[in-house]
């Protein structure tokens, strides 16, 4: 019977092996744990999939002991799709990078197309020594697993189905997965996902994101996803993806603490949005105190630009400005008697009591296209105040406007306007 073995059953496994470990790449198989180590050398891995399949690949460090010991910086994870490009670049079309499951820990895709895909991990050497190897786990699964007390939203457009499945359970991701004819094309996890009708922004938002097909007005259906990551008032950003063909990824937008709300139609086509810039939140202030002023957004080739038409404001009277600046500065004038600052830096210190964020009203008139008043304003306001700190303020004020991504957005259409 043992000669039977060596010479009968021990090829067919040794051939059976081989099949596994073709040229280094250990093939998947789902729901099965793969222990290795990895040191200075890729290690490479496979599995085939179809059009259509869902994977989900985790991989977690094990310590002398077995157990999981996620580190965070930890080895780099790539897929390669069966034409040899990285699968990022197909996910990346449909959903904005920072929605994309890509890392070692969670990395999870739909495949675009049936064939070989390879999975490699390597090792960081600024996170340890590629020197030493150290023992890792695998699993991969072909089940997206749902939480069992979960609630379940549809959107219907055309051939598409849209479902976002979000667990009645605290701390536990939201779903959002994408059908077309029944076949699933893409998935995103985040920890709240809603539909843009269902967010937030009032009857009026909600009227317009539902019953507006084309809400980018390049005449091709779209959805409108918004994702919130938790915070106790951050953040937010929102996805409108196309719905043609294939789906693809037409617009991203990162509003902070924001939330943009639709207002209205846009004549040319799409929808008009709102939002504020908190570019200026906890500066020099509490949040509470922060100014944020609003921004008019509407679709202009598939991009969201501001309307600066549609934000300007009547220029403000004389006495108006006159009065708001006195008051403004008579609170921090009244502040500079109580703690007698010694330095600019101590008066601006000062600037977090109440009355004294003067920049807020600097900053409302800047946005509604009256630079001459804004400037106006701040002049009065520091008028019988130290001039050096006057100076000093105003260079770090024009710092942190310009690190607004809006507002630099909406210096790009003034100087379109003048052409």
């Amino acid at each position: 019977m043992r000669r039977v073995f060596h010479f009968v059953f021990l090829p067919v496994l040794i051939g059976f092996l081989f099949l596994k470990i073709i040229f280094g790449q250990i093939e998947l198989e789902p729901e099965r744990v793969h222990y290795f180590l990895l040191g200075a050398e890729e290690r490479r891995f496979f599995l085939n999939l179809k059009e259509g399949d869902y994977a989900e690949i985790k991989v977690s460090q094990n310590d002398e002991n077995g157990h999981e010991n996620d580190e965070e910086n930890g080895p780099t994870c790539v897929v390669y799709d069966p034409s040899g490009k990285d699968i990022r670049q197909q996910l990346i079309l449909v959903f904005p990078e920072e929605w994309i499951g890509t890392d070692c820990q969670d990395f999870y895709f739909v495949a675009p197309e049936t064939g070989k895909y390879i999975f490699t991990i390597k090792a960081d050497s600024k996170s340890f020594s590629v020197n030493k190897e150290r023992k890792f786990s695998l699993k991969y699964s072909k089940r997206l697993k749902l939480s069992a007390n979960s609630e379940e939203k549809f959107r219907r457009i055309g051939d598409y189905t849209a479902k976002i499945v979000r667990s009645e359970e605290d701390f536990v991701e939201s779903i959002f997965l994408l059908e077309k004819n029944g076949k699933l094309k893409a998935v995103s996890k985040g920890f709240l996902l809603y539909f843009g009708d269902d967010a937030y922004g009032g009857k009026k938002h909600a009227n317009l994101i539902r019953k507006t097909v084309d809400k980018t007005g390049d005449g091709v259906p779209d959805i409108m996803l918004v994702h919130y990551s938790g915070g106790a008032h951050c953040c937010f950003d929102a996805a409108f993806i196309e719905l043609g063909e294939e789906p693809r990824l037409r617009e991203y937008i990162y509003t902070a603490d924001a939330r943009i709300i639709a207002i209205g139609k846009n004549p040319r086509g799409g929808l008009r949005f709102a939002t504020r810039d908190y570019s200026f939140a906890y500066w020099y202030t509490s949040f509470a105190s922060s100014p944020f002023p609003e921004v008019v957004l509407e679709f202009v080739d598939g991009k969201l630009r501001p309307n600066i038409d549609l934000m300007k404001k009547t220029k403000p009277q004389e006495a108006i400005l006159k009065k708001k600046a006195a008051k403004a500065r008579n609170n921090l004038l009244r502040a500079i008697r109580i703690n007698k600052p010694r330095s600019c830096g101590d008066i601006f210190a000062l600037l977090d009591g109440e009355g004294v964020v003067f920049w807020g009203e600097v900053l409302d008139l800047l946005y509604s296209g009256n630079d001459q008043a804004a400037w106006k304003y701040f002049d009065l306001v520091w008028q019988g105040l130290r001039q050096e700190c006057k100076e000093q303020f105003k260079k770090k004020f024009n710092e942190q406007l310009l690190s607004s991504r809006f507002w630099n957005m909406i210096l790009e259409e003034r100087k379109k306007a003048k052409q």
